[in-house]
């Protein structure tokens, strides 16, 4: 352009500067020496005449200009001024033409490397989640997700925030890395970085300063430089609401990709997490009776059977009692199955209550029975099962039966006992409890063994009590004699 110039102006040189926007006023200047005494310090040796326009953008900056120099001493006239004008003009659109084409590929450059280094966190997330895959419960989930996050994002600490309560409260449920202590802090706190994640459903970044009300009460150690806080959904979950992560140097990723790899993670941790709150919620059901809430016969069999091991291993007294309902058939078809169902639910939420929570268990055993287990000795079992009969809702009675482990016994042995206690309540006018003799205390028929021969050889053993006489033979001796 530069050459071009200088060949419609028949001039010596022409010259083109583009510079920085603002360097140059958007104005014509012709300098022409007379004299070639002191333009030559200005212009250049031997130059004598000097034409510049401004290059201007479309936003109206000028950003270079076109000039053409002389040897001679002359004037351009209007038409050669006018000329390069116009030049500048073309210039000025096409050098505005070939930066936005710069910038473009550029643009696209960037975008491409983007979508490569998304592509390929994509895959590393979706790999580091799916090794989560042989974990089923949330606690060890959590906190192997916090170490992922650590690992693909470079931070110094990584804590996963849950929601309990029925104030809906946030609260640090895992970590991993350097040790931050995160303030609990409720939903509906606006002052929350953790709350308006959650509640926004986007992430939240922030400098130290601003992140200084998420830090718990006390803490002596210093303010992290950044904090991030990522909800794993829009509204979050309880068992993960939100990933909060903090670094304590510089941002190793760039902040757009940070953003985009957290929001991965969250995304794909997401379905680990609903995963394994299906399972627990499964695992509870199969647990849980429908109607009452309280553990099914199979839960509370399990809570028998491990405080067994707990009284063997301790040597403490254990003690189980069967409640039942008196004439619940006669109320049932008197009120009606639904009053019966409320009247079973009634029941067990006012004995539950009145239990020892974490110590004592109560679950639904079979219709309108339910076993507790009393980690007692038999006075206070007894005392704790007056006080739930006491309790029976809908002016309605109960009865149990009650029987003290004696530390050998199996658990259906024991439960069979106490239901043998319970039907002598039942036997001697119902409304009561009954407390079940020990199996040593039991009386044993004295029983002694005979032999029988009978025809054929066969031989035969058979018991033979003072009471009953010789019973029917146990086949468990050989056919044939000498066999």
């Amino acid at each position: 352009m530069a050459a071009l110039t200088a060949r419609i102006l028949d001039v010596e040189i022409s010259v083109l500067n583009v510079v920085p926007p603002g360097a140059q006023s958007p104005s014509a200047t012709i300098q022409v020496d007379r004299d070639g005494a002191t333009v030559e310090r200005r212009l250049g040796p031997g130059v004598r005449t000097l034409a510049e326009v401004p290059l201007v953008s479309s936003r109206g900056a000028a950003f270079g200009v076109l000039g053409v120099r002389d040897r001679a001493a002359r004037s351009l006239t209007a038409d050669e001024l006018q000329t390069l004008d116009d030049l500048g003009r073309i210039v000025a659109d096409e050098v505005e033409l070939q930066e936005e084409v710069r910038r473009q590929r550029a643009a696209n450059r960037e975008q491409t490397e983007h979508e490569l280094q998304g592509a390929q966190d994509v895959a590393t997330v979706a790999a580091a989640v799916r090794s989560l895959s042989g974990l089923e419960e949330p606690g060890p989930i959590r906190r192997a997700i916090c170490d992922i996050a650590l690992q693909l994002t470079g931070a110094d600490s990584a804590s996963i925030l849950s929601v309990v309560g029925e104030d809906m409260r946030l609260f640090q449920s895992a970590s991993a890395g350097l040790t931050w202590n995160v303030r609990d802090s409720l939903v509906s706190d606006e002052t929350s970085p953790a709350a308006t994640a959650y509640t926004g459903g986007k992430t939240v970044v922030l400098t130290a300063e601003e992140s200084a009300g998420s830090v718990a009460v006390g803490d002596p150690r210093p303010l992290p430089l950044f904090t991030l806080w990522q909800p794993f959904a829009a509204g979050g979950s309880s068992t993960a609401a939100v990933l909060a992560l903090a670094w304590r140097g510089p941002l190793i990723v760039e902040p757009p990709r940070l953003t985009d790899l957290t929001e991965l993670i969250a995304a794909e941790a997401t379905t680990v997490l609903e995963r394994a709150d299906l399972l627990v919620q499964l695992a509870g059901l199969a647990r849980t009776d429908e109607l009452t809430g309280l553990p099914n016969r199979r839960a509370i069999g399990e809570d028998l059977a491990r405080e067994m091991e707990r009284a063997k291993r301790q040597q403490t007294p254990l003690c189980v009692g069967l409640l039942d309902l008196d004439l619940f058939k006669r109320f049932n078809d008197s009120h009606g199955h639904a009053a019966g169902d409320a009247l079973l639910t009634e029941a067990a939420t006012a004995w539950r209550e009145c239990l020892r929570a974490g110590t004592d268990s109560l679950g639904r055993y079979g219709g309108e029975e339910f076993l507790v287990v009393l980690p007692a000795p038999p006075d206070d079992a007894v005392a704790t099962v007056e006080r739930l009969r006491s309790l029976t809702p809908r002016d309605q009675t109960a009865s149990v039966g009650i029987a003290s482990w004696d530390g050998t016994e199996s658990a259906m042995s024991l439960v069979a006992r106490a239901d043998v206690a319970l039907y002598t309540a039942k036997a001697r006018g119902r409304d009561r409890s009954e407390l079940a003799a020990t199996p040593a205390a039991e009386p044993r028929p004295e029983v002694r063994l005979v032999g029988v021969f009978q025809p054929e050889h066969r031989a035969s053993r058979r018991d033979s009590s003072p009471s009953r006489g010789t019973v029917p033979p146990v086949d468990d001796a050989p056919d044939r004699v000498g066999r």
